[in-house]
């Protein structure tokens, strides 16, 4: 008569279909909200990828106060440079972080050079001194990571 068996075997194969696809759905809808906050937060990850800055010189007073003078460059790279941090590591271990902000006429564009205009001046002498990319990401400062250090010399 009817072969019932093969008509089983198609209704079972639609279910577990249909449960995959329903499964599938449900998961999407508890994981949507993550994936989109994370990609969120990655704006500016890719100015800090492609923005380099690199220490040239590093020239302070032996003795404490400390005074001298740094000079970085800007490496090709395209990316919007809001800011600079200036990274210094003294004897003690401690790091001084300075931002440009005292040079109000902080411009630094690709295959450019910079130091600031006036003498700055640091509690001890520092042994090494890098330098860091603040970049804007939709209206917050994000400060990337620092360069490779270089080591100061005395005057």
């Amino acid at each position: 008569m009817f072969n019932k068996k093969g008509l089983s075997d198609i209704v079972t194969n639609v279910l577990i279909i249909l449960l995959v696809l329903v499964a599938v759905t449900i998961i999407w809808f508890f994981l949507q909200p993550t994936i989109r906050g994370g990609a969120g937060q990655l704006g500016g990850a890719s100015d800090c990828i492609t923005i380099q800055l690199e220490p040239v010189s590093c020239v302070f007073s032996s003795g404490s106060p400390s005074t001298g003078s740094v000079k970085i460059k800007r490496n090709p790279g395209e990316g919007a440079l809001g800011d600079v941090r200036l990274v210094f590591e003294t004897a003690s271990g401690n790091e001084i972080v300075e931002a440009s902000s005292f040079d109000s006429s902080f411009s630094l564009d690709e295959l450019e050079s910079w130091s600031p205009t006036s003498t700055m001046t640091l509690a001890n002498q520092p042994l090494s001194f890098s330098v860091a990319a603040v970049v804007d990401s939709n209206g917050n400062l994000r400060t990337c990571s620092t360069s490779t250090p270089i080591t100061c010399s005395s005057s």
